[in-house]
């Protein structure tokens, strides 16, 4: 069963609160800002989820089924408020399983007009996978809708929600337009091992298998999740805009939504990671559109991950990349073979879609005694791919450097050619710095390490 996890559009059906009787039922098209597919394993699941994507509510509402425990918003001062249900829901209209998600009241805040203090929490789960969205609440905008148009001057028209005969603007969700970090505690059956988390957002930390307990028969367990809330350069998603990279190098608008995938090691996904699928656990986070799955690549002995954004910020600016990856100690004995606490550095690659490699401006790793972290800045985006490799310090060299063309071909498979015009009809990757550091491997002299004839 494929499922799109969260639809180019929100369709907001239902306002419910028994005790509010002016509120209007509306139905209004916004752009949402994710374009990732989840295929969902019911085999899986059918214990935990009915086979269904459907959303988890609060706790106070569904006690014996998995739910949202609580939300927390920290502010910048170090002020722990705690979110509150309001009685009014969202509805999802396009998931098959239970279609109501919470809103909640956090006292002392107030977000973009006309959210107030009011949040929304949709967290989507199937039994092997679950995604948690939290934004400023949208349930009153349709009174001010036209305040939330997304204009698009850098395309052809702005009209890219409805259909092709009755095209219309899209709108953005309300903006939090502060530095805060969110913290979602999300109760779920003991079983559900995280196999890998991402997210968009420059921070990021989880706690799994917190305070065991049995409910009705069944061993769950608590998940929390902290995430801090930046401002992102988007690119809009629309029915008659599906792949909105490859007409466009500019952001549409800027959103501070904040999403996190959290995957076990019983969903298809955790299949990626080849030999050591089923074994926790990775995190990736950057601040593009979500960073993709993680994918062990033996060929290269190295975990890529697909990474992808605007070029260009809403202002013209380049929008500067931020990745951050966090392997845990099992994971990286499995994947490489050794121990990450022994010193251990990484070698990053970032290819480009034509081929190319990028020069990553700004790299730090460290092992923090439960996981090596590794943390890239300062790229630009376009459609990369990051490829890590962890090896032991006694076989490293300059970053960038190998000893022999076996080595270099496990990151860069066909060579490094010197510029576009030693490159030639190679397939070569381009990096003037790399060839550099490599050019003794260049044994005949024409541009290209270790290229493959």
């Amino acid at each position: 069963m494929s499922v799109e996890v969260a639809s180019h559009f929100l369709l907001i059906e239902n306002v419910s609160n028994a005790n509010i009787n002016a509120v209007p039922i509306v139905k209004l098209c916004f752009a949402f800002i994710l374009a990732l597919t989840v295929v969902a394993n019911p085999a899986h699941s059918a214990e935990l989820w009915n086979h269904e994507t459907g959303m988890l509510r609060d706790c106070t509402y569904t006690p014996t089924l998995p739910c949202t425990e609580s939300i927390h918003i920290i502010t910048i001062d170090g002020k722990r408020v705690q979110g509150i249900p309001t009685g009014r829901t969202a509805k999802q209209s396009d998931v098959k399983g239970s279609q109501l998600s919470d809103e909640y009241s956090i006292k002392g805040l107030n977000f973009e007009y006309p959210a107030s203090d009011r949040i929304l929490a949709r967290v989507f789960y199937d039994g092997t996978w679950f995604q948690t969205a939290i934004e400023p609440s949208w349930l009153d905008q349709g009174a001010v809708i036209n305040n939330f148009r997304i204009e698009t001057p850098r395309r052809s028209t702005s009209l890219w929600c409805g259909t092709e005969k009755t095209p219309n603007f899209c709108y953005r969700s309300a903006q939090f337009d502060q530095n805060v970090m969110l913290e979602h505690r999300i109760r779920i059956p003991k079983q559900f091992v995280t196999a890998f988390v991402n997210s968009r957002t420059d921070y990021l930390e989880y706690e799994t298998g917190i305070d065991a307990k049995s409910i009705n028969g069944v061993e769950y367990q608590s998940i929390v999740i902290r995430m801090r809330v930046i401002k992102k350069a988007q690119v809009l998603f629309a029915a008659l805009l599906p792949d909105p990279l490859a007409t466009s190098d500019w952001a549409d608008f800027e959103t501070d939504q904040t999403i996190a995938n959290v995957f076990s090691t019983r969903s298809r996904q955790s299949l990626s990671l080849g030999k050591c699928a089923g074994m926790p656990s990775v995190s990736v986070i950057s601040n593009g559109l979500n960073p993709g799955i993680p994918i062990w690549d033996s060929s290269l002995s190295a975990l890529t991950v697909a990474v992808s954004g605007p070029h260009f910020q809403v202002n013209g600016e380049v929008n500067r990349g931020f990745f951050q990856a966090k392997v845990s100690s099992e994971l990286g004995k499995c994947l490489w073979g050794f121990d990450l606490s022994l010193k251990t550095r990484a070698e990053v690659t970032i290819t480009e879609s034509d081929g190319g490699t990028q020069e990553i401006l700004t790299i730090m790793g460290h092992y923090d005694g439960r996981q090596y972290i590794l943390t890239a800045n300062n790229f630009h985006y376009s459609s990369n791919t990051i490829a890590i490799r962890l090896v032991q310090e006694k076989q490293a060299l300059t970053r960038g450097e190998f000893a022999t063309c076996k080595e270099l071909r496990r990151l860069y498979q066909f060579g490094i050619a010197r510029d576009k015009k030693s490159k030639g009809v190679t397939k070569a990757s381009i990096s003037r710095t790399l060839y550099r550091l490599n050019f003794a491997l260049d044994f005949d002299r024409d541009g290209v390490a270790c290229e493959r004839k």
